[in-house]
């Protein structure tokens, strides 16, 4: 089928029973010649329409969709498919005009197209969205006004491209041939096209201009308030305005200044608490590059910014949770992963010899300090402990998205003699043998972890 009103022809074609497959009367109980179709006695207010675009190969055996050229059109008529004009074209010829002119009198049989849900992708698996016609302001309902909805995405939309967006088909681009030196015509199927159409009834002229009332309850008003609210702050966060203010307050800091470390520092934490709160969470992140190539620059030449990176993260592991181990994103996680090791790399030289040492962040000793207190003086050994205690509480859910958790305490590990000694000291091994066979660990390890954390969180 072509178009909408080539699938609702078959629908009501007529089909005569004659034959051995004659109808039985249930008057006269003999078989009789008959004809039977389909037709619409009557309609909703609202018509749902399914496009059909998928089936099932009988030869593949595998499901597929249709991505033929399919058309509809912004005012549809049905009446040529109603029971009133069926049965009083085929019995009184004369008097049709008459009769149709007396069943639009009570009601109308046209419907004007009032929503489109597109399908862009494979009969395997996909993305949907809408494309919706503003039914409730009559001043936008009369100007065609349409928007699309693309998940959180609202924007006006111009219904003459409802062809190209919506019928599918085949589309045509340039190719460049390097055999013949000429740019070629290329077709191929769209991928995304009209899957539920949506019509509503013209209502009489008199009814056009009256406003709608809703009774919306004062929790469902609340709760649109704060969404809108909501979007507009993330409007205004994402802008890319915004973005270019930051980097220029970050970027530049002015070497005549009275106490640069102090302020070399205070920048470090704005880029970084930017970076992952902010920046990591846009949609599109084409700065992101040089973003980390600032940050790895002020990391190098602050240790101070180094030390308060690992402090604020063992304390608090809201950042690791959610950028190391939730996040979908694989190269943010990448990112992460490679600056934590940067870091800890930056403060090895001043740190390494603190790994195995007990006592507090103070440096203050305890001769009987046990194997719970080593790594207490180091902000790299406190993370390095988060970080396995993680591992304990709450990653199962989120196991495919451990490479990189797994990728840094390899990458630790490797860094020397100090870092392996203190892995094993924590028998991070069992600790990880376990995670991978689903059992439940020595609760002395737990108890390691958990110790030293709370004891990291008192020295602060």
């Amino acid at each position: 089928m072509k178009n909408i009103y080539e699938s609702l022809d078959e629908v009501t074609i007529k089909d005569t029973l004659e034959g051995d497959n004659m109808y039985t009367c249930s008057h006269c109980g003999k078989k009789v010649r008959a004809e039977k179709r389909a037709c619409f006695k009557k309609l909703p207010r609202i018509l749902s329409f399914n496009t059909m675009r998928y089936t099932f190969n009988m030869v593949t055996m595998m499901k597929e969709k249709v991505n033929t050229h399919f058309s509809f059109p912004l005012r549809l008529d049905m009446t040529p498919y109603t029971e009133d004009f069926l049965m009083g074209k085929s019995d009184r010829k004369e008097g049709f005009k008459e009769v149709n002119d007396h069943s639009k009198e009570t009601e109308s049989y046209e419907y004007d197209l009032i929503g489109v849900t597109v399908h862009t992708g494979t009969a395997d698996g996909g993305h949907y969205y809408s494309f919706i016609r503003d039914i409730v302001n009559p001043h936008a309902y009369k100007n065609n006004k349409w928007y699309l909805f693309n998940d959180a995405e609202v924007k006006p939309f111009d219904s003459a491209q409802l062809a190209s967006e919506c019928f599918g088909g085949e589309m045509t681009t340039k190719t460049y041939d390097s055999v013949t030196d000429k740019f070629m015509d290329f077709s191929f199927e769209k991928t995304h096209s009209a899957y539920m159409l949506f019509y509503k009834r013209m209502e009489p002229e008199e009814e056009n201009g009256k406003e709608y009332k809703f009774d919306v309850s004062s929790e469902l008003l609340e709760w649109i308030w704060h969404d809108n609210m909501q979007f507009l702050q993330d409007k205004n966060i994402f802008e890319h305005t915004y973005f270019g203010f930051m980097w220029q307050l970050c970027s530049c800091i002015p070497s005549t200044l009275p106490d640069p470390k102090a302020v070399s520092l205070m920048t470090a934490k704005l880029s970084t608490s930017f970076v992952l709160e902010t920046f990591i969470h846009s949609k599109e992140k084409p700065t992101m590059l040089q973003w980390i190539e600032l940050l790895t620059k002020q990391f190098n030449n602050s240790q101070a910014a180094c030390e308060w990176f690992l402090d604020r993260m063992a304390d608090d592991d809201w950042w690791p949770m959610q950028i190391l181990i939730k996040c979908p994103n694989q190269i943010v996680r990448q990112m992460f992963q490679r600056l934590c090791i940067h870091v800890i790399q930056r403060l090895r030289p001043v740190h390494a010899h603190l790994y195995l040492q007990p006592g507090m962040e103070d440096g203050s000793d305890d001769m009987d300090a046990s194997v719970e207190d080593i790594g207490g003086r180091s902000c790299v050994t406190r993370f390095v402990r988060t970080l396995l205690l993680i591992m304990e509480h709450g990653v199962k859910p989120h196991s495919k998205h451990l490479t990189e958790y797994f990728a840094f305490l390899y990458e630790f590990a490797k860094m020397g003699e100090e870092e392996s000694q203190f892995l094993l000291s924590l028998q991070a091994i069992s600790t990880m043998v376990h995670f991978y066979m689903g059992t439940k660990g020595p609760e002395n390890v737990s108890v390691i972890l958990s110790y030293s954390r709370h004891v990291g969180v008192i020295s602060q």
